[in-house]
């Protein structure tokens, strides 16, 4: 079974801490020891120019193209190829299907769930798979693995309910991130997205990047010729929520609360249209003060902690 079962609801609403920077996937706050991390990364190799995407496709493809500065490769699985337009065709998802991925299809037998449909039935289905990257600190990927879900137990129409896991050991780089790479989707008839977290994050800061068509540097197969910058949801820490997630709790993202997003320079306000990804970007080292110096200045350390993400039951929001 699952610790605890499930536990409240949180809702983010936009005006959240923490600011967008072009060239990276997520920007928040910062470290109290100076600047803010941008973490840019890719589920199969980075590309030069601003901001990140994964483009979507099938499972079946090699590599995504994912910019940003200082990224490190992921440990994707299934990533589609990159050399195609990512919105040549879209995945309509509708209300009778809000699943982006509940990692129910996985049957136990590998060590990680490579994909998953989602969307209308096939063959007008997308596809989805989860992946690993480190920030711009360079630090080496976390460790994905399949865990137990939710509801602990087994699920309608027969198999087990499951959940992605990131588990990073402490280390020196500033955070981690669990993507998702996922067909060109147009879910406009929704109003955000919902998800599951449970587990530990030390620096009660977890970033919630959209990856879109429009944000994406068209040296990258996306629309965007100018400076880019993907659409955050960085209030998650806002949220009354505690500093670890001891049992499941549900966070619903509405397409408002997702700002700093750049489109040829002007702002992008997504819609939920042109999707291609989704990353959840948590933070594993923490500065707490230590000292002073002679003129009073306060004095930062740098204390790598362990982290654990764990993700499931990941929605569209009606």
């Amino acid at each position: 079974m699952a610790a605890g079962g499930c536990a409240g609801q949180a809702n983010v609403e936009p005006g959240g801490g923490g600011s967008s920077s072009s060239g990276g996937s997520s920007s928040s706050g910062g470290s109290p020891g100076g600047g803010s991390s941008s973490s840019g990364g890719s589920p199969g190799g980075g590309s030069s120019g601003s901001g990140s995407s994964s483009s979507g496709g099938t499972p079946a493809g090699s590599s995504s193209s994912s910019s940003g500065a200082g990224s490190s490769s992921g440990s994707a699985i299934g990533v589609p190829d990159a050399g195609s337009t990512p919105c040549a065709t879209k995945v309509v998802v509708t209300t009778a299907n809000p699943v982006l991925n509940n990692f129910d299809s996985y049957t136990g037998t590998t060590a990680l769930l490579a994909s998953a449909p989602f969307g209308p039935p096939y063959p007008l289905a997308g596809y989805t798979g989860p992946y690993s990257f480190a920030g711009a600190d360079g630090g080496p990927d976390g460790v994905l693995s399949m865990v137990t879900g939710r509801t602990g137990g087994v699920v309608a129409g027969g198999g087990m309910d499951w959940a992605v896991d990131l588990s990073v050991m402490p280390e020196t780089q500033y955070e981690n991130a669990l993507g998702f790479w996922m067909s060109c989707a147009n879910a406009t008839a929704f109003r955000g997205i919902s998800f599951w977290v449970r587990g530990q994050m030390p620096t009660f800061q977890l970033v919630v990047s959209m990856q879109t068509y429009d944000t994406t540097p068209t040296a990258s197969g996306g629309l965007c010729t100018g400076t880019c910058a993907d659409p955050l949801a960085t209030s998650l820490n806002d949220a009354g929520l505690p500093v670890t997630f001891p049992v499941w709790t549900q966070i619903q993202v509405p397409w408002s609360a997702f700002t700093g997003g750049l489109k040829n320079g002007a702002p992008f306000v997504p819609t939920g249209d042109d999707m291609t990804g989704l990353q959840f970007v948590a933070r594993n080292i923490a500065y707490p003060p230590i000292d002073a110096s002679a003129d009073g200045t306060v004095i930062y350390a740098q204390l790598p902690e362990p982290l654990d993400l764990q993700l499931d039951d990941i929605e569209f929001m009606p």
